[in-house]
């Protein structure tokens, strides 16, 4: 479930050399954005057609227009308010870099078949609020999280947010689930379903995701991984934006947020989520979230936790580069040298997502 591959940008010839002494290297690929003109790669990989009164709270992020909702979608979203939506932030810029105008965007709940399913409606968005640390320039971003302010009420129930430690739920089963890509080559060589798809992936202790293996500490605190290490079933291009779930008592709750990841479903690469908890106090100037314990904000943020919208971008290591290995201090230069959204010679960027 995420994004198809974002426009082609320059290549500058000092990148390429870099680049090709890590010819022998694990390739790095961000996932691709959901969003007017963004190519995206995201679906799930491995899954299942959902059922009919699965997963309720997730909703269809498309474009304006008279064509088929599958014609025009391009994200996955979630209603966390009764006027509110909450997706990824690489959801909503366009192939520019731009942020894309409210009044293009439709969020349609209760739909399973994108071709076939008629929506009684087609809510408004009035507002987009991106999370203030999101860098749209960073191919890894850690705040990837955006709220969509809906012009009317959406008919859909609002979903249970996560308030704990991550960490203390790895192994333990989660749920993906979106239209994205159920077959992924390249961006011109995918298979999209017509119907909702769901898997289930196990939680991935943050040590293991930043493994020489496999993102090599890229991975930060404000995110979630999920997979299995020999890969197979994974979200994939036109999910970003949509859930990463866990079922507790009996209750469906959104722990993560589709965001990238290092192609779709290879082995020892995890798909990389939006950690909700994380970002309940930013999300608290806005919706009602539920109670976060204290002491568990206060370490975050003294961490560099931006949870609040009032920390760094850096590796919750400390630093940038601090416990990153020596290859990938490489792969990110090679990524500054060649701007956001283009194929870095031996390296590829894909957000979970479709292209409009």
């Amino acid at each position: 479930m995420r994004e198809s591959q974002m426009s082609q940008g320059k290549r500058h010839v000092s990148a390429c050399l870099l680049l090709a002494a890590l010819a022998s290297a694990p390739q790095m690929s961000a996932v691709a954005d959901d969003t007017n003109g963004i190519d995206t790669i995201a679906r799930i990989i491995g899954g299942r057609d959902a059922d009919a009164n699965s997963w309720p709270s997730l909703v269809a992020l498309v474009r304006s227009g008279t064509f088929t909702l599958k014609d025009r979608f391009f994200c996955g979203a979630t209603v966390v308010a009764e006027r509110w939506a909450m997706t990824a932030a690489h959801c909503v810029y366009d192939a520019f870099g731009r942020i894309v105008q409210p009044s293009s965007l439709r969020v349609v709940a209760g739909v399973r078949n994108l071709e076939s399913d008629v929506p009684t409606e087609e809510t408004i968005v009035s507002n987009i609020i991106v999370h203030p640390d999101y860098d749209n320039t960073n191919n890894l971003p850690p705040n990837d999280i955006a709220l969509l302010e809906l012009a009317t009420a959406i008919d859909a129930p609002v979903v249970n947010l996560f308030p704990g430690e991550t960490e203390n739920y790895d192994n333990m089963d989660s749920y993906i689930a979106g239209w994205g890509a159920t077959r992924f080559a390249n961006v011109n060589d995918a298979d999209y379903p017509d119907q909702l798809q769901e898997a289930v992936v196990p939680l991935v202790p943050l040590a293991r995701c930043n493994s020489i293996v496999s993102y090599q500490g890229l991975v930060t605190e404000r995110q979630v991984c999920a997979g299995f290490i020999e890969g197979g079933t994974d979200s994939c291009a036109g999910d970003s934006g949509g859930p990463l779930f866990i079922i507790e008592n009996g209750e469906i709750i959104q722990m993560g947020i589709t965001s990238f990841g290092n192609d779709c479903a290879l082995p020892n690469f995890y798909g990389i989520y939006t950690s909700v908890s994380h970002f309940l106090p930013w999300l608290s100037n806005y919706i009602d979230v539920p109670f976060q314990d204290p002491d568990l904000i206060a370490r975050r943020q003294s961490g560099g936790g931006a949870g609040d919208g009032g920390g760094s971008s850096s590796s919750s290591s400390g630093g940038l580069f601090g416990a990153v290995h020596p290859i990938s201090v490489l792969i990110l230069l090679a990524y500054i040298l060649n701007r956001r959204r283009g194929w870095v010679c031996i390296i590829s960027r894909k957000i979970k997502g479709r292209s409009n």
